[in-house]
């Protein structure tokens, strides 16, 4: 793919044609195995051509390029819209090389005439670039209506209640009873479940969460903490509840 059409500057010591990187590596990597048998010498090949094992080696490091692989090449570089993809939608082999057309000109006979020979303009295909910007902002219109299907519902306060470990009922003004399980074997729980385990964890053990002298829930750490003033919130700042900003100061002048 020269980089111009036009004859003149296409004749200019400055001219240049863009090709697919995994193609011109290819090239190197075959011209080196093929460089590295014939240093060996004329003896070192023939011994290497009578041994079975050793004549896989040698036609595979003396042959060409395949034919087969030049316009997968080809492809990789190129549109439905027969121009140079886009680098913003390209693949892994679909990254370019810049050639002078000088070193051009002397691989180009080694390779089929339809595939090289076309002569096609280095400029991206606009046509791509605007059908990925179109797809693009239809992504984020559908990811923005259906946030707003879930925002205009409760599901969306319920995901983020089961996301902060707390049930959604806990803010509901109907009496619920709820039973206090420790973090630890609920997380060994849930690993359970989504394994292939037959054996379940082990007993709940609600030591932890019980006052040994008065078989009460213990005070959380942040209520603790906020009753002996070291601080002023009465809720941690990385796990407060969802849904409540109240926040709780000490007065001092009791």
């Amino acid at each position: 793919m020269p980089l111009s059409n036009d004859p003149a500057e296409a004749t200019t010591s400055a001219a240049v044609v863009l090709l697919a990187k995994s193609f011109v590596l290819g090239c190197k990597k075959q011209c080196v195995k093929a460089d590295k048998l014939l240093k060996q010498g004329p003896k070192a090949y023939k011994s290497m051509v009578q041994n079975p094992k050793s004549t896989v080696k040698v036609l595979s490091a003396l042959d060409t390029v395949v034919e087969r692989d030049i316009p997968d090449m080809s492809d990789s570089l190129t549109c439905a819209h027969s121009r140079l993809r886009p680098l913003s939608l390209s693949n892994g082999h679909g990254k370019r090389m810049v050639l002078p057309l000088s070193q051009w000109k002397k691989l180009f006979p080694y390779f089929p005439r339809p595939v090289y020979g076309l002569g096609l303009s280095a400029i991206e295909c606009n046509r791509c670039v605007a059908t990925a910007e179109a797809d693009a902002d239809a992504a984020n219109v559908q990811k923005t209506e259906r946030l707003l299907t879930h925002a205009s519902t409760s599901t969306l306060l319920d995901l983020l209640h089961r996301k902060q470990h707390y049930p959604p009922a806990l803010f509901s003004p109907e009496i619920t009873t709820f039973y206090l399980v420790p973090l630890k074997w609920s997380k060994a729980w849930r690993a359970f479940a989504k394994s292939n385990h037959s054996k379940p964890p082990g007993p709940i053990v609600n030591g932890g969460l019980l006052c040994a002298r008065h078989k009460r829930p213990v005070v959380p750490t942040s209520v603790d903490l906020f009753l002996s003033g070291v601080t002023t919130s009465l809720t941690p700042p990385n796990g407060s509840i969802p849904g409540l900003s109240t926040k709780y100061v000490l007065d001092n002048r009791a």
